[in-house]
């Protein structure tokens, strides 16, 4: 569900909230001068190159270069989208989120969202009594090796047996609408409604914000199927959610890497064994939300599957499906279980360390990959390498990174017999571009007026400087209208600073040629000087606009005569010009 968070109240949050607060609780800040300074929390480093400035309101790393304001680290620190970072934001102040008023059917969704979650957490702790009221269902759990500390952290449930436990805890018209929805208890056909998990330990599952969306449950008894979980609902996407992200998230470590499991029990045994790092799709395919969701958070997946038909199969499905999400900086394995064996009894079985050996030696994904066709491919027939290359080659095309692509293709050429094929295979593709050179003066004033903007926006007070002077100005040079426009946002709000601009820009056309030009590093540099720097290229900038105007003035009263308001401005503009010649 995506609504449109007002302006206003963006501007309002970013004013009120200090982003140093936000990240000295997240990591430890030192203070550095006009800066706070910290070792990165973006990627590995042992000397702080990251910077915190208060007065601007945003941070900017040396190393890996990671800026912005603060809604932007929470967004990166965290893995949250926009709207999850505002509203995590909004908790912290103690603020409601407020919507634009054009949406305010999407403002009311939201509410009755929040409502559901609200009696989710209910139903939670109704399920969570229960348990503590069952002594055959904590045996269970206790056969199963789930300990109260995993009870506790995994927030386990359980739903006693008998039809309507939950409707008649919760028989009140404020709630059946609810519960419905949620698919929680269903109605039958003698108006009545009865439970939709019944004699089941209830495992709560929760979006990588920590919203419980849905339940899972596992039978205690004979009953099949053996696992159910709730029906999709407003809240509730199985594609999109992942058993056990949020419970790493709160523990605010660093992923290194996650471990894809298919089971409640496996993501809880090896959470147990301190193998913190493991999440469970709900079903037996990977979809790409998950995926995207999973690379948002680590550059390294290793999927681990039973070492059956089925779990080669689903491999081989995982393998399928993350193929075009696959770069060279991201590492996929996949790791297979002994026979007879799942995650939960091996780590029983075998302990940490040597589970932790198997995940060192998983296959890495070309391994496995090239021993997918090498299987496929009828090695009985002298065309086997034409068949193995064939069948290679149409899967290698769908990797959207060149370089994991070559490297792909490299491997195969050295599988076949042909070294270095990636040169012969991808040489016809080979596009060659001239470089188009332009008017030396305009790149002058491209480089100057990108330096005007990079120097304004880390210095939003700089905008008193400039002279109204739009009149005069072409716009022929690329960035001079987004200059005045901010100039004119900064001139319209005293109180903006760099936060404030960035947000200001966030979905905006011209955010990636800010991002590009905008030279972050002068962070460290003093506001006299770069005042001193911004002056004498606006003042050389502006002068090159107005000696432009004045010659088009010129060209044109040669040729059609000018009107007054024109004579009026060469007049203005010869005597400035004598003005600042005598000074």
């Amino acid at each position: 569900m995506i609504w449109k968070i007002s302006k206003l109240f963006i501007d309002e949050i970013l004013t009120k909230t200090n982003i140093i607060d936000i990240i000295k609780n997240k990591i430890s800040l030192k203070k550095s001068g006009k800066n706070y300074k910290s070792v990165c929390p973006f990627h590995h480093e042992k000397v702080p190159s990251f910077f915190v400035n208060e007065e601007k309101q945003f941070y900017h790393c040396f190393g890996c270069c990671a800026h912005g304001n603060v809604i932007d680290f929470i967004m990166n620190y965290e893995k949250l989208n926009f709207i999850e970072a505002v509203k995590e934001l909004s908790v912290f102040q103690n603020m409601e989120v407020i919507f634009e008023k054009n949406n305010e059917i999407k403002k009311q969704k939201n509410i009755y969202e929040e409502k559901l979650y609200k009696i989710m957490n209910e139903v939670n702790s109704f399920y969570a009594k229960q348990l503590e009221r069952s002594e055959k269902a904590r045996e269970y759990l206790n056969k199963l090796g789930i300990d109260k500390k995993s009870i506790c952290n995994f927030s386990i449930g359980f739903s006693p047996s008998g039809w309507n436990n939950l409707a008649k805890n919760f028989n009140n018209k404020k709630y059946t609408k609810y519960l419905i929805d949620l698919g929680l208890i269903i109605k039958n056909k003698y108006g009545g409604y009865y439970d939709f998990f019944r004699s089941r330990i209830i495992f709560p599952i929760r979006d990588k914000i920590g919203n419980l969306v849905a339940f899972g449950g596992r039978v205690i008894s004979s009953n099949t199927p053996k696992y159910l979980h709730s029906s999709e609902s407003r809240i509730f996407n199985k594609r999109e959610q992942l058993y056990g992200i949020y419970e790493i998230k709160k523990k605010k470590i660093t992923v290194k890497k996650l471990l894809i499991v298919e089971g409640y029990i496996d993501v809880i045994s090896l959470s147990k064994s301190n193998i913190d790092y493991s999440v469970a799709i709900l079903g037996t395919n990977i979809s790409v939300e998950q995926i995207k969701t999973l690379f948002s958070l680590t550059n390294t997946i290793v999927f681990c599957y039973d070492g059956d038909k089925a779990g080669y199969e689903a491999g081989k499905r995982s393998l399928n499906k993350i193929i075009p999400f696959l770069t060279e900086k991201r590492c996929v394995k996949f790791m297979f279980l002994p026979n007879g064996h799942d995650p939960d009894s091996l780590i029983r079985m075998e302990g940490k360390k040597n589970f932790e050996e198997r995940i060192k030696y998983a296959y890495p994904l070309s391994k496995f990959f090239f021993k997918i066709f090498l299987e496929k491919t009828k090695k009985n027939n002298e065309e086997w390498k034409t068949e193995f290359f064939s069948l290679s080659i149409s899967m290698i095309r769908r990797i959207p990174d060149r370089i994991l692509k070559i490297s792909m293709i490299n491997k195969l050429g050295n599988l076949i017999g042909i070294p270095k094929i990636s040169y012969l295979f991808l040489n016809k593709n080979i596009k060659t571009y001239k470089f188009i050179s332009t008017q030396s003066k305009k790149k002058i004033n491209n480089a100057n007026i990108k330096t005007l903007i990079s120097i304004l926006i880390l210095n939003p007070s700089f905008s008193k400087l400039v002279p109204n002077s739009k009149k005069i100005i072409f716009y022929d040079t690329k960035y001079s209208k987004l200059f005045y426009e901010i100039v004119d946002l900064c001139l319209s709000n005293q109180k903006i600073n760099t936060s404030h601009l960035l947000e200001y820009y966030r979905n905006n056309k011209f955010i990636i040629k800010l991002e590009k030009f905008i030279v972050w590093n002068d962070i460290g540099i003093e506001e006299g000087t770069s005042k001193k720097i911004f002056l004498d290229i606006l003042k050389h900038f502006l002068s090159n606009e107005i000696e432009k105007r004045f010659n088009y003035l010129m060209y044109k009263s040669r040729n059609y005569g000018l009107n007054i308001e024109e004579k009026k401005e060469v007049y203005q503009i010869l005597y400035n010009n004598l003005k600042s010649s005598k000074m």
